[in-house]
C-alpha cells in the first residue's frame, strides 16, 4: 500500500492491477471453512523427526570414512549466500547444506570433523554476527546457544571466528568440500583442499532415505495430495458458481478473440480489468491510450464478451499453494505446472496464464515442501469434471503404463529397466488404440513412442525434487513413477514431415489434437520386494469425477 501511494501515477495503476489480480485470486479462492486435516500429524512429526540433521551428518561421515577419507580431515560446506533482506523470492538453502544442518539461513557455513571408532562427526556451525540494528530490520537475535540447540550442532561460532577455528587444526589435514557458487573462505587455504571426492559420497548418502526422512516425505505427500484434491474441488466450485460472481464461467472452447478495445469510460464498479477505478486511476489509464493484451500482466487474451470473468490457470495454482500453506508447507518443491488444453503437452510449462476452457483437460504438476523435503505429484482431469471418451482412452493408456512399471519397482532394479518397460507399454497401448501402426519391432527400433512420450519414467525425490539418485534402485529410496502421453503440436508437425510419419495413423491422431497431455505421477518408497505409494490423491477416473461432482 505504501509503495502504491508513493509511486508515479502510471506505475501506480500497474501496481494496482497486479495488486488487484492477486487480491482477487486470494479473496475469491480462500474458503475459510477449510482446515488442514494433518495438524496433529505435523505436531507429532516435529517431535518424531528430532535429530534428523545429526543423523544425516553421521551417515555422511560414516560413508566418507568407508570411502577412504582419513580421520585427519574436515568436511566443510558453504550455504547459499547473498543479501536476501530485500529479495523478491523466499530464501532457499543449498540442499547439500540443508541435509547436514537444517539451517535455512543465508551465509552460513558448517564444518564436520571426522572421527574414528564410529564416533559421529563434531559439527560446528558458522553464522554471520548480527549487526547492532539487526533486530530492528529482521527481528529476534538468537544467541549462539539458541542456534546450537535449534540446529542440533556441537558448537556455533561467528564467521569472523573462522580463522581461530582453523588454527586449532594442523595444516597437514585435508579439507573436503563441494564446489558451489559461494567461494571457500580464505581462512581455510592452509589445508589441502579436495573438491572432487565429497560430491559422490554426498550423492550416495542422500539417495537412500532414513526413517525420519521417509516420515517427513510421507507427510508432505499427504499435504500435497490434500492440495491436489482441493484444486479439483476449486475448479468444480467455479463451475457451479460456488465462488465469485454469478456471471463467472469458463471460456468456450472456440474462443480465441483478443481483449476488446479499451474505453476510458469504464464504470468504477466494473471488474472488466479487475480494477475498481477512482478518478485518478481512470485519468492515468486514459493517458496511456489503448492497452495491448499484455497490459494485464501474464494473462492470455480471451473473449471478454463470451466470458466476462474467466477462470485462469494461475488461480488454480494460487489455491493449490494456499492449501499447502494451510498445512505448514509454505514453500513449493518447484514452480507449479498448471497447463490446460495444449499447455498440458508442454513438459515444463510455467506461464500458467491461460483461461480454462470447457471440454479441455488440465494437467496439474505441483507439490509442497515441508522443512526442506518435497513431493512431486501430477494429476490430469477435465475442466468440466467429466472425461470424454477420447480423454478416457488416453488416460487409460497412461494409467495402465504406470501400473506396469510400478509392479516392477523393487530394490536391485535399474532405472534403465523401468524406462524400457514404460516405453514398451506405451508403444503397445498406442498401437492397441489405433494411433500408431507397424510391428512392435519396427515401432521400438524407430523410437516411435517419443513422439508421444518424451521423458524418462521417474527420478528420486527428497531435498531436491530431482534428488540425488543411483543407477540401481535401493531399499528406502523415494522415487516418482510418471508416464505420460502428449499431443504436442511441435512434435506432431515434426513427425508428420519426417520418416517416422508412416508409423502414425494421422486420421486417428488428428482427432486428438488439442487434447494436450496426460501425465500421472505418484511417489513411492522402494522396498526389497516392491514399493509403497505415498501419494493419496486418487488417480482413478471415476474417483476424480466423483470429487468434481460433489
Amino acid at each position: 500500500v505504501l509503495s502504491f501511494c508513493r509511486c508515479r501515477p502510471t506505475m501506480r495503476v500497474s501496481s494496482l492491477l497486479v495488486l488487484c489480480l492477486a487480491w482477487t485470486s486470494l479473496a475469491v479462492a480462500i474458503d475459510n471453512t477449510i482446515e488442514c486435516p494433518y495438524a496433529n500429524e505435523i505436531a507429532v512429526a516435529k517431535i518424531a523427526t528430532a535429530g534428523i540433521w545429526r543423523e544425516n551428518r553421521a551417515r555422511l561421515a560414516a560413508l566418507a570414512l568407508q570411502n577412504g577419507f582419513p580421520t585427519t580431515s574436515l568436511i566443510f560446506l558453504t550455504g547459499s549466500g547473498g543479501d536476501h533482506s530485500l529479495s523478491r523470492y523466499p530464501f532457499r538453502q543449498s540442499s547439500n547444506f540443508l541435509y547436514v544442518s537444517g539451517a535455512n539461513m543465508p551465509n552460513y557455513y558448517i564444518s564436520l570433523q571426522l572421527r574414528a571408532n564410529n564416533l559421529p562427526p563434531v559439527a560446528t556451525l558458522f553464522v554471520p554476527e548480527p549487526s547492532a540494528d539487526y533486530a530492528i530490520w529482521n527481528g529476534h537475535v538468537y544467541s549462539k546457544e539458541q542456534l546450537r540447540l535449534m540446529f542440533d550442532v556441537d558448537d556455533v561460532l561467528y564467521t569472523n571466528e573462522l580463522a581461530k577455528y582453523a588454527d586449532a587444526f594442523p595444516a597437514t589435514w585435508t579439507l573436503y568440500t563441494i564446489t558451489s557458487s559461494v567461494a571457500l573462505p580464505n581462512e581455510l587455504n592452509k589445508f589441502t583442499i579436495n573438491r572432487s571426492l565429497l560430491q559422490s559420497v554426498m550423492t550416495i548418502s542422500r539417495a537412500t532415505k532414513s526413517q525420519k526422512e521417509i516420515l517427513l516425505m510421507s507427510l508432505i505427500n499427504k499435504i500435497s495430495s490434500f492440495a491436489h484434491v482441493g484444486a479439483m474441488e476449486f475448479i468444480a466450485a467455479r463451475l457451479n458458481d460456488t465462488y465469485g460472481s454469478a456471471h463467472r464461467r469458463f471460456v468456450p472452447p472456440s474462443s480465441h478473440a483478443t481483449i476488446p478495445p479499451f474505453s476510458a469510460n469504464i464504470a468504477p464498479e466494473s471488474d472488466d480489468y479487475h480494477v475498481p477505478m477512482d478518478d485518478v486511476a481512470r485519468a492515468a489509464l486514459a493517458s496511456l491510450g489503448a492497452p495491448s493484451p499484455s497490459y494485464r500482466p501474464n494473462v492470455a487474451p480471451v473473449d471478454a464478451s463470451a466470458s466476462p470473468d474467466p477462470v485462469y490457470e494461475y488461480e488454480v495454482q494460487s489455491y493449490f499453494v494456499y492449501r499447502c500453506a494451510l498445512c505448514d508447507a509454505r514453500m513449493q518443491a518447484y514452480l507449479p505446472i498448471v497447463g490446460s488444453g495444449n499447455n498440458g503437452a508442454v513438459l515444463h510449462y510455467k506461464a500458467n496464464n491461460d483461461a480454462l476452457k470447457d471440454g479441455d483437460l488440465i494437467l496439474v504438476d505441483a507439490a509442497g515442501e515441508l522443512w526442506g523435503y518435497g513431493a512431486d505429484i501430477t494429476r490430469t482431469y477435465p475442466v468440466n469434471g467429466i472425461y470424454t471418451v477420447e480423454q478416457r482412452l488416453i488416460y487409460s493408456i497412461v494409467l495402465r503404463a504406470q501400473a506396469e512399471v510400478v509392479k516392477n519397482v523393487r530394490a536391485g532394479v535399474q532405472w534403465s529397466t523401468l524406462n524400457t518397460i514404460a516405453r514398451a507399454a506405451i508403444t503397445q497401448y498406442l498401437l492397441d488404440a489405433g494411433l500408431i501402426q507397424g510391428t512392435i519391432a519396427e515401432l521400438q527400433s524407430n523410437n516411435v513412442y517419443n513422439i508421444f512420450y518424451m521423458h524418462s519414467i521417474g527420478h528420486s525425490v527428497g531435498l531436491d525434487v530431482h534428488d540425488s539418485q543411483t543407477a540401481t534402485l535401493e531399499a528406502n529410496q523415494v522415487i516418482t513413477v510418471e508416464p505420460g502421453v502428449y499431443f504436442n503440436e511441435y512434435l506432431l508437425d515434426q513427425a508428420k514431415a519426417g520418416p517416422r510419419s508412416r508409423f502414425i495413423v494421422w486420421s486417428r491422431v488428428d482427432q486428438f489434437r488439442g487434447t494436450g497431455g496426460v501425465r500421472i505421477e505418484d511417489i513411492y518408497v522402494v522396498t526389497s520386494s516392491g514399493c509403497i505409494s505415498l501419494t493419496e490423491v486418487p488417480s482413478d477416473m471415476d474417483a476424480i469425477e466423483k470429487i468434481m461432482q460433489k
